[in-house]
């Protein structure tokens, strides 16, 4: 929890994760740290069945940081109960719906999935922080809501056009504060709970649906997304916005296809490497 009012202004960075994800958790955060220039950083994971021996392993991966108070955060899954983990997700992908609640001293904070990698100082993009819009996330490769991959052909159903710009919500910087006034979280899973359609992509689609109109388009550089194989090749006939990873700020490992799943080969999975060759995961294969 945060409720201390000398570290209201500091910067904050939040996860959600389960046991799957500790080696992920200390790739991405250990990139973060590595370019951070931001002064002193709150850093929260909201966790589920995380061992301590895990705990000690990510925290021992990251590097000297002046100002740096992680902590971990614990909760049970049967407070996303209901909800479907869709594709390839998990539980631990709802977490951020309990960032509002878990952190009532806080009125904002970066998001980020732990399958990314930072590549620049992410304070600048702390910095481009707007209250005016309920949270703020680059445009999802997939386009728009009425992609197929989305998966949801109802799409008008929830009010939402063919052409409505659909958000990848892995980097996603949210007002806390408004999230509490609204009520937003608490709309997002009764969405989720009553239509599971639209649950494929676990919460992603119900926090486009209940934020139509109140999301800010970041700049794309700041969630250079991988695209999925078989949509990249052609192999599905889907269009897909296209990806520039040689300028990406933040690498976010998209799909269920992920840098340490071995036998698979991703652009940008180097680097992943290169920054696990950093952390007490360094000589695992």
């Amino acid at each position: 929890m945060s409720s201390d009012p000398a570290r209201a202004a500091v910067p904050a960075l939040a996860y959600g994760i389960d046991s799957n994800y500790p080696l992920p958790l200390a790739v991405s955060l250990r990139s973060v740290l590595e370019h951070w220039r931001g002064g002193p950083l709150d850093v929260f994971v909201v966790e589920s069945g995380v061992s301590d021996n895990d705990k000690a392993r990510v925290e021992a991966s990251l590097p000297e940081t002046e100002g740096l108070r992680l902590r971990w955060i614990p909760v049970n899954q049967d407070e996303v109960q209901g909800l479907s983990a869709g594709l390839h997700f998990s539980s631990a992908n709802y977490f951020r719906l309990l960032l509002p609640n878990l952190l009532p001293g806080l009125d904002r904070v970066l998001y980020l999935d732990a399958d990314t990698i930072a590549l620049a100082d992410v304070s600048r993009l702390l910095a481009l922080f707007d209250d005016r819009f309920d949270a703020q996330a680059c445009q999802d490769y997939t386009g728009t809501i009425s992609n197929p991959l989305i998966r949801l052909p109802n799409h008008a159903a929830f009010g939402l056009p063919a052409d409505a710009l659909y958000f990848n919500t892995g980097v996603l910087l949210m007002n806390l504060r408004a999230w509490r006034e609204r009520g937003i979280a608490d709309e997002v899973r009764a969405l989720g709970r009553r239509n599971p359609e639209t649950t494929f992509l676990a919460d992603q689609t119900p926090i486009n649906i209940v934020l139509q109109g109140r999301i800010g388009m970041l700049p794309p550089e700041w969630n250079a997304q991988t695209i999925h194989p078989k949509v990249l090749d052609g192999s599905w006939g889907l269009p897909y916005v296209a990806q520039n990873i040689d300028t990406g700020k933040i690498r976010h490992f998209t799909s269920e296809y992920k840098p340490w799943t071995l036998g698979r080969e991703l652009p940008g999975a180097a680097l992943f490497r290169a920054v696990k060759a950093r952390t007490a995961w360094a000589q695992d294969a």
